[in-house]
This record gives C-alpha cells, structure tokens and sequence, in this order.
C-alpha cells in the first residue's frame, strides 16, 4: 500500500485540530483538498478514520491507530532531517583515529586532506601504532576509528569495514622480475628479502609457507617493524620486500617501487578493516569521515 506524504500530514494536522477546515486553515489549503485526501485515505485503509459532526472530526478506533502510526512516522522523518542537518552543518569537532604505518602514509592523509578542506573546524589526532594497540584501544573508546590489518577479533569492537588487499613482491623498476604481472614465492629463491617482523599478518603467513618445501630455501637478509624502513632498504637495492602496496601507493605511481602480486594461496591476500567500538554512539563528524574511509577502502580493495 502506497500512502501520499501529503495525505498523512492532512490526516495529522485534522486530527490534532479536530477539524478539516481548521486543519486546512494551518496549512493555508482548501478545505475541499483536505477532505479528498482523508477520502482517499480511508478509501485505502478500508475503513473509516473520522467520524463527522457539526463541530468537526473525531478519530474513530481505526483512526486513532492509524494516528499513533503517522505519528512515529512523523517523528522519525523529523530525526532523520536533523541529522541529515548535522551531517551538513558541521563546523567543528574532533576525531581520534589509530592506524598501522603503512595506511597513515598514504591511505588514510588521501581521505583526511579533502575532508579537512571541507570541514575546516574539525581537527584529529592520529596515532601510528601496531593492531593490537588499535584493537584494545578502539574497544576502550580511546579511539573513534581504528585502521588495521587483520584486526584480533574483541566482542566490543565491529569491523565496519573490510577489504582484501593483495600481497605481493616489492622491488626496483630493473629488477629481474619488474616486469612480471604476478610471481610465486619459488620465484624468489635466491633473492635477499626484507620481511616485517612477526607482528604482523605478512610474516605469520610467510612462517607458515616455511614449513613448505618450496619456500625453505628463501633468504630472509631483513626483518624490521617499520615498513618505512623496509621501503628505504628497497630503494638501496638491499633486496625485494613482501608487503602490500598500502603505504607505497605514491611510489608506485611515479614509478620508484615496483608492486607485482603473490599468487601462492594463503599468501596472496591480506585484510584491512575499519574498526569501531560496539554501541557507542560517535560524533557526526566521525561518522562521516567512516562513510568516506568504507568508500576509500572500497576502490583499495581487489
């Protein structure tokens, strides 16, 4: 059934007056529009919603349940308008956002610069730190928004968002392999490999390819913490580096560092999530900075 904004809000403004022309009165209509809408109305609902008298209108049992269900409709429009105000409205506001390196290198300053332009009066705080970090400090409410890979599941954080992102091979444009669309780890036997620690996803799911035959014989010549570290050893010619490309992005486009993916299985993808604390309510300004990190996130993925 197909109800006419128009119709309920003529409905309402009758029932509250008592009065179709009174109600016509307040919302500067003829009385005559009123009354083929309440018409039409009732010819919908199959039953009577007024009963008529000299004096005016009374809701009849069928009209005052109707009215308590225009009523919550009415309401929740009025909610959905103010907030849709505040989403427009915003001239100030703080957000506290914690991220692993490589999405606070490129990622996160390609979504943050243009929201800035337009919201001026919002300012941030952003924490560069390791996921578990980001985990427990998003499920305590220290932080709005949380990026990261391959978060820790936590009963109090959601994962509003999440992409898979490939892993793959980092090296300079003459490398061997530079022109390659995709490569194996058995390609990479014999190479010197700069790896991230074992904090991090990559390595976990490098360790376990080790106890494959196949990928015994790689050479790890580096581990670091720090991928901006890796990615200088990279640019020295020290070795090829297992990463994705989140944090390199600016590099690989101006043809410094050279991506070709992983097609191992279990080593070709990992995930990047957009975490938030469970049933805690965030400020406007947080919430649609998320909108515009699901939707970055989005293109990021594969």
């Amino acid at each position: 059934m197909h109800l006419h904004w128009n119709a309920l809000v003529y409905f309402r403004e009758s029932a509250q007056k008592k009065s179709m022309r009174k109600a016509a009165e307040s919302l500067d209509i003829t009385p005559s529009a009123v009354h083929r809408q309440i018409l039409k109305l009732e010819e919908q609902m199959k039953c009577q919603l007024f009963e008529r008298s000299a004096e005016g209108v009374s809701l009849t049992a069928a009209g005052e349940t109707f009215y308590r269900y225009v009523q919550q409709t009415h309401h929740g429009l009025e909610r959905m308008l103010s907030e849709i105000e505040d989403l427009r409205g915003i001239r100030r506001g703080h957000i506290n956002i914690a991220c692993e390196e490589g999405l606070g290198k490129d990622f996160l300053p390609r979504i943050v610069a243009p929201f800035s332009e337009q919201y001026p009066g919002v300012s941030f705080s952003v924490k560069v730190t390791d996921m578990p970090t980001i985990t427990e400090g998003t499920a305590k409410g220290d932080y709005d928004i949380g990026l990261a890979f391959d978060p820790t599941p936590h009963p109090q954080v959601q994962r509003r968002k999440q992409v898979s992102v490939s892993v793959g091979a980092v090296m300079l444009p003459t490398h061997r392999l530079a022109k390659k669309k995709t490569v194996r780890l058995a390609d990479l036997v014999g190479e010197p490999l700069i790896v991230p620690d074992a904090g991090y996803a990559i390595r976990q799911m490098l360790d376990r390819k080790f106890i494959n035959e196949s990928s015994r014989h790689l050479t790890m010549r580096v581990e670091s913490n720090s991928f901006e570290t890796i990615n200088s050893l990279v640019k020295m010619g020290m070795g090829t580096a297992l990463r994705t490309r989140v944090g390199i992005m600016d590099e690989i486009e101006r043809g410094v560092l050279v991506f070709v993916p992983l097609t191992d299985p279990g080593m070709h993808t990992d995930n990047v999530a957009i975490c938030i604390k469970r049933r805690r309510p965030l400020p406007v300004a947080a919430s649609i900075l998320i909108e515009r990190l699901v939707s970055g996130l989005a293109v990021l993925g594969d």
